[in-house]
């Protein structure tokens, strides 16, 4: 190994001959032609240690090539961008990812013979895993490119200086493992006591300043974050009940009302407020005293607020049980659910081929301006026939849908209204009560126990902070019944005939609640309702083509709900489709579970007889008795 000095920089220039260590400079200097160099240069993240920047990297490779006398081109100086890690491969390397674009173009670069030397500043820059020094190395010497790094020529094509070269990838990668332990192991000491590792700026609370550790509320938001708690777990009209994400984020944007921007703060410093930062609301565990780590949470007092009853005490920004209730409600939703608050059509997610037991979608004619409930079977791995099912005109059947299902409906509808937001509130009082019990025993318990120590003063300030503590419990209880006894009132009968005035959420929410699915065949209707009884109607074709307006969907028959199943194209592909569209759910489940009475008509001869059998019966009830 050769460490550059001043003192031999007019021999390295070419002004003057080489000779001992040095040689080995002439010839690459004094040569017949200037070696030409390439300089790599890279950082993992700005906060790294004590490396240098970029900047200055590259700044100390120029210098090392003037006193070397190379041929830095501009074209071979490879800069990677920020946060690639030194452990990463490059993109024609083969290994998995992720990986370094720049280091892969250098390399190339170095297979064409653009340049005869890498200069950087410290080994770690180019590799901290021993794979990737051990495959760069090797490239390096079988197209004979010199290594200067840190201002000495590592001469890679030696034993000795391969080995030095190979062994600084295992020093670079300790170094790099030491380090994050020591982040770790200090970052989690700062968790075991109960202090902020990560930025705890949100909607309430913004940072006290840079590495203070600290957290300032601020009243106004917090309020605000309380209002949207109640808005999602109860609600604020006892008629509505509890509302979505979706609803409240119409609901304050119609009042005007929008947030803190937390980042890009150059574009403005507040946001309208969306159903997204709704629902990261609901989950923030910094309302309730904690913060995550790694996964978890963990108590950290910094999000704790002053109580609002006046008596200095600290307390979470959101009641617990509040927020225990927002997470049950969160759980119990799904993305689907989600996504269907949006959508127009009535019937989402519960139309389904009566061939393959695929979901039906609906789809726009804008030619026709219509809009059709369609299998998209040539996107699916169980390929049914494009003309095995009938298309269904979407206002046909929703209308059919209303006028026949209309009792199912409004019973969903009136069971919704009279349990929506009780059950928390309920819950809600029963954990109340239980605080209200334990803050009178501890009542009595403290000021009998500290009776005889505490001089007049000091007991009357504890009496007081006592009496407060419980009083407002007891509002918060008395509340909470009032509203109960309010929701307790009788609600207003649905009209049959007014059912299709009534919003569109309220009515689908009825159908998702009310009916399994709805399958379309060409036969007819079959609706299998959540208990587990059938209702069928046979469409008759109006006009020509099935995207007429004029197709009809005729009465249900108590004859066609015996053997709708009959109508099936394929009953085994459509048991099968809908396993597979059930998914986990369907595991563990007979075919009985998941169609009833399907089993008698897996079979083509059984299917038959089955609705012949079915029909006699039905003719023998309806037929007039002999005795009459």
């Amino acid at each position: 190994m050769v460490m550059i000095t001043d003192e031999n920089s007019e021999f390295i220039q070419g002004r003057g001959p080489l000779s001992g260590p040095f040689a080995h400079y002439g010839d690459i200097a004094v040569g017949r032609r200037k070696k030409r160099a390439a300089v790599y240069a890279r950082k993992s993240h700005f906060t790294e240690g004590q490396s240098k920047s970029i900047a200055d990297q590259v700044k100390d490779a120029r210098r090392v090539c003037a006193k070397l006398g190379y041929d830095l081109d501009e074209d071979c100086i490879y800069l990677e961008e920020e946060g690639c890690k030194g452990d990463w491969w490059w993109p024609q390397s083969g290994m998995s990812g992720p990986h370094r674009p720049v280091l892969g173009k250098m390399i190339t670069d170095m297979l064409a013979g653009k340049f005869d030397v890498i200069v950087i500043w410290k080994s770690d820059r180019l590799y901290r895993d021993c794979g990737v020094a051990d495959a760069i190395l090797k490239m390096m010497r079988q197209n004979d490119i010199a290594f200067v790094c840190g201002g000495y020529d590592y001469q890679i094509h030696t034993a000795t200086g391969y080995a030095r070269a190979s062994l600084e990838a295992v020093t670079n990668r300790e170094q790099r493992d030491k380090a994050s332990e020591d982040v770790k192991r200090a970052l989690e000491e700062r968790v075991a006591e109960g202090k902020l590792v990560s930025n705890p700026n949100c909607l309430g609370f913004t940072s006290a300043g840079h590495k203070t550790g600290g957290v300032i509320p601020i009243p106004e938001e917090l309020d605000l974050v309380r209002r949207i708690y109640r808005m999602y777990v109860i609600g604020e009209d006892p008629e509505v009940g509890p509302m979505n994400q979706y609803h409240i984020a119409r609901t304050l944007i119609a009042e005007g009302i929008e947030m803190r921007r937390l980042r890009n703060l150059r574009l403005g410093p507040t946001i309208p407020i969306t159903d997204l930062a709704i629902t990261h609301i609901l989950k923030n565990h910094a309302y309730i005293g904690e913060k995550i780590y790694r996964g978890k949470p963990y108590a950290c007092d910094a999000f704790l607020v002053p109580a609002s009853d006046g008596s200095g005490q600290l307390e979470t920004a959101v009641p617990r049980e509040l927020w225990q209730h927002a997470q049950e409600k969160r759980e119990r939703q799904t993305k689907t659910d989600k996504r269907k608050d949006r959508t127009p059509h009535l019937l989402t997610g519960k139309m389904i081929c009566g061939t393959c037991g695929r979901t039906l979608y609906p789809h726009a004619d804008h030619i026709r301006a219509k809009c059709f409930y369609y299998c998209g079977n040539d996107q699916w791995r169980f390929q049914c026939p494009k003309t095995s099912s009938r298309i269904m005109n979407k206002v046909v059947v929703e209308r059919w849908a209303l006028e026949e299902l209309a009792p199912l409906l409004v019973a969903e509808i009136e069971a919704a209204r009279s349990a929506d937001g009780r059950n928390a509130d309920r819950d809600l009082l029963i954990s109340l009560r239980r605080r209200m019990a334990e803050a009178e025993e501890n009542e009595k318990t403290k000021l009998t126990t500290l009776y005889d120590v505490l001089d007049k003063e000091q007991f009357a300030v504890l009496a007081t902070s006592l009496r407060q503590t419980r009083e407002v419990l007891a509002r918060q209880a008395k509340a909470i019944e009032e509203r109960l006894h309010k929701s307790e009132a009788p609600l207003i009968s649905i009209d049959l005939d007014k059912l299709a005035e009534m919003p569109v959420t309220a009515l689908r929410a009825a159908f998702q609640s009310s009916i399994e699915w709805m399958a379309v065949t060409h036969t007819g209707i079959i609706v299998l309702t959540r208990m587990g009884s059938y209702i069928a109607a046979r469409v008759q074709r109006g006009g020509k083509g099935y995207h007429c307006l004029a197709n009809v969907i005729q009465d249900p028959e108590v004859v066609d709900a015996l053997v709708c199943l009959s109508w099936l194209g394929d009953p085994k592909l459509f048991l099968q489709g809908l396993r597979f569209r059930l998914k986990d759910r369907a595991e563990g489940l007979s075919d009985e579970e998941i169609v009833p009475g399907i089993t008698k008509f897996l079979d083509q001869d059984n299917r038959v007889e089955a609705a012949h059998v079915a029909r006699l019966s039905i003719q023998e009830d309806t037929s007039p008795s002999p005795c009459k």
